[in-house]
């Protein structure tokens, strides 16, 4: 494998080399060397050859000598039992740098620090991670890039999996998740990220141990249906499991420009995200509505960032944590609470809100105990619910202009509304 890397990465550069010396004078050039461009793209093609040809190969290789008299290998990775950690890194130009040199993306920076350690293990740990680094060898074409993540189906014992600037339409028919000769996928955590061509989710639900799915840039996709939860469109699969997504705890889904809905309507009695604890939603500007399957008793923390039509009918009963950053839609304006209290939630944390008032609702937050308020330039005032919140033990305001001298102690206009709170934090500063 690394033979063929080297011969790759050499004959790169030769290519560059004579790309170079191709603008010299007519008289200092050879004709073998005007065709650069030609020959890259035959170089690139007959590398795509080797590289599968070489783990094949390689996988051939390690195994027993009576295993290696038969039949050929059909994939790559899907023997390698005990290879639970792959990232498949593909090709996405400028992006690619972009993402990789950006500071502030903390999801990029997490998968390339574990790759230092990875690299740092010993020989032993080295079999359990492995990070195919497609970044430089594929083009954009989707046929060719959809061809090769065929060939790479894992081991069912695959616990966390990563596919990264991946250029194709769909995802490869092992995405689909079937049962691995009967055995049941052990796949955990999921990343997706700047697949920007992506059209189709595949059957995700059906992974019946995923704990974290993490959906990262996917422009393409406009809709999710009951495909993702592995339920056919009439709501007739055979296949359909009883519940879907049964162990998922942590789902975070950023930066889907054009995503507007997840409809689930079936006529299959099915359960969905029974143990779901944490709902991150970032940046996505078209998103109108969530399924109330997903907001359930077990939903612990939600943050809702940058969906400015999201429209939420109810919060979960038994929510403790909820972060709104910019405009999160209706909950920016209002906090829509049944029965007329909210009996668990907590900590409730605004930031860069547009609007020039807090939302509605919060005299019901009967819980409630922080409340943390940051970069909001348009906030005017304090609201008068607040003076109702007994409950309420900390009050942190950070970066909001107009608020400072309301809340100033003893003379602010809005410091009769707060001074009940025992803890107040305004820019750092302690005022009681």
């Amino acid at each position: 494998m690394e033979d063929v890397l080297d011969e790759w990465r050499i004959t790169i550069l030769n290519s560059e080399i004579a790309a170079e010396e191709s603008s010299a004078p007519d008289d200092a050039r050879t004709g073998k060397k005007k065709d650069v461009s030609y020959e890259m793209e035959d170089m690139l093609d007959e590398w795509r050859t080797k590289i599968l040809k070489s783990e094949i190969a390689a996988n051939e290789s390690s195994a027993p000598d009576d295993a290696r008299t038969g039949k050929k290998k059909e994939a790559i990775l899907k023997d390698k039992e005990y290879l639970t950690h792959l990232e498949l890194r593909f090709n996405d130009d400028d992006e690619a740098v972009k993402n990789d040199d950006d500071d502030d993306d903390e999801a990029l920076k997490n998968d390339d620090d574990e790759a230092v350690k990875s690299d740092d293990n010993d020989e032993a740990l080295s079999l359990k991670s492995s990070r195919f680094d497609l970044l430089e060898a594929l083009n954009n074409d989707d046929e060719p890039v959809q061809s090769v993540l065929e060939y790479l189906e894992p081991h069912p014992n695959l616990e966390n999996l990563g596919i990264v600037f991946y250029n194709g339409s769909k995802f490869p028919s092992w995405m689909e998740f079937p049962n691995w000769e009967g055995r049941s996928i052990m796949l955990r955590q999921l990343r997706i990220m700047s697949c920007k061509k992506l059209k189709v989710l595949p059957a995700l639900g059906r992974l019946e141990f995923l704990e974290d799915l993490y959906l990262f840039e996917l422009y393409s996709v406009s809709a999710m249906g009951l495909e993702v939860l592995g339920v056919l469109k009439n709501g007739d699969s055979s296949a359909a499991p009883v519940i879907a997504f049964p162990n998922l705890k942590k789902l975070t889904i950023w930066n889907m420009k054009h995503w507007e809905e997840w409809v689930i309507k079936t006529t299959v009695n099915i359960t969905v995200m029974p143990l779901l604890q944490e709902l991150f939603i970032y940046d996505c500007p078209m998103l109108k509505s969530l399924p109330c399957q997903i907001l359930s008793s077990s939903l612990r923390e939600m943050t809702i960032d940058s969906c400015p039509y999201l429209e939420v009918s109810y919060l979960p009963p038994f929510l403790e944590n909820l972060k709104l950053k910019k405009d999160a839609g209706s909950l920016s304006i209002s906090l829509p609470i049944q029965n007329g209290l909210h009996s668990n939630l907590k900590s409730l944390a605004i930031w860069y809100s547009p609007h020039s008032t807090l939302p509605q609702g919060l005299s019901q937050l009967n819980a409630l105990k922080t409340l943390k308020i940051r970069y909001c330039d348009s906030l005017t005032r304090i609201p008068d619910e607040l003076q109702h919140l007994t409950s309420l033990q900390k009050l942190k305001i950070y970066k909001c202009p107009i608020l400072r001298p309301r809340c100033k102690k003893e003379v602010g206009e809005d410091w009769s509304i707060i001074s009940h709170i025992p803890n107040i934090q305004i820019d750092l500063e302690k005022i009681q």
